[in-house]
C-alpha cells in the first residue's frame, strides 16, 4: 500500500487472496471494504475463519470466484490488489487485467505483483 495509500472507505478488490492477511491489513489500518476473490474453497473458509475471528467481517467480504470473472459490479472499486497471484492465471492473465479493468472506478488504480515477470532475466 505503499505506491497508493488507501483511504477510509475506499473500496478494494483483493484478486487470489488466499488466506487474506492482506484484506485484513487494509480494514484493520486504514478502515477500507475489501472483498477477497479466490477460487480456493479451503483458503476461503479459513480465511473467513480468521476474519471473523479478528471481528472484521463487517469489512472484509470473502467471495469464491475467479479474478477472471468476479461476478462484482463494474466500476465501483478504488484499488484492485493482487500479490503473486496474476502469474498464476497463465493464458488468463490479460482477462486478469481487463476484469480489474471493469472493477475500478475512474481514477482507480491496479496494483498488483509478478515474480515470474522480468526484464533482464536470463532465458
Amino acid at each position: 500500500f505503499t505506491f497508493v495509500p488507501p483511504k477510509a472507505g475506499d473500496k478494494i478488490a483483493d484478486f487470489g487472496s488466499c488466506y487474506g492477511g492482506c484484506a485484513r491489513y487494509a480494514a484493520t489500518k486504514f478502515g477500507c471494504h475489501v472483498v477477497c476473490i479466490d477460487l480456493s474453497l479451503k483458503e476461503n473458509a479459513h480465511n473467513r475463519e480468521v476474519t471473523a475471528a479478528a471481528k472484521l467481517d463487517h469489512l472484509v467480504t470473502v467471495k469464491d470466484a475467479s479474478f477472471t470473472e468476479t461476478g462484482e459490479p463494474s466500476g465501483e472499486f478504488d484499488l484492485v490488489v493482487s500479490e503473486d497471484s496474476i502469474l498464476h492465471a497463465g493464458e488468463l492473465r490479460d482477462d486478469c487485467i481487463k476484469e480489474a479493468a471493469r472493477l475500478l472506478k475512474s481514477g482507480g488504480h491496479l496494483v498488483f505483483t509478478d515474480i515470474m515477470q522480468s526484464d533482464t532475466a536470463d532465458v
